[in-house]
């Protein structure tokens, strides 16, 4: 006999957690990529260009190093 067989309540919990978590953390990378995207927009407007480096141009240059 299957141990979920003998505990059926205990599977639809754990059943039930794992879907919790999984939207969780889909939500949450949604919410992080939203306001990172946000925020570079944000920069872009409040930017001193003389004292802080242009992440677009910053990351051209590491790229062709």
């Amino acid at each position: 006999m299957l141990e979920s067989e003998q505990y059926p309540a205990e599977k639809q919990v754990i059943d039930l957690l794992f879907v919790f978590i999984s939207i969780f953390m889909v939500f949450g990378q949604f919410t992080f990529n939203a306001f990172f995207c946000l925020d570079l927009k944000i920069s872009e407007f409040t930017r001193n260009k003389d004292s802080l480096v242009n992440w677009q141009e910053a990351t051209l240059q590491h790229e062709s190093d």
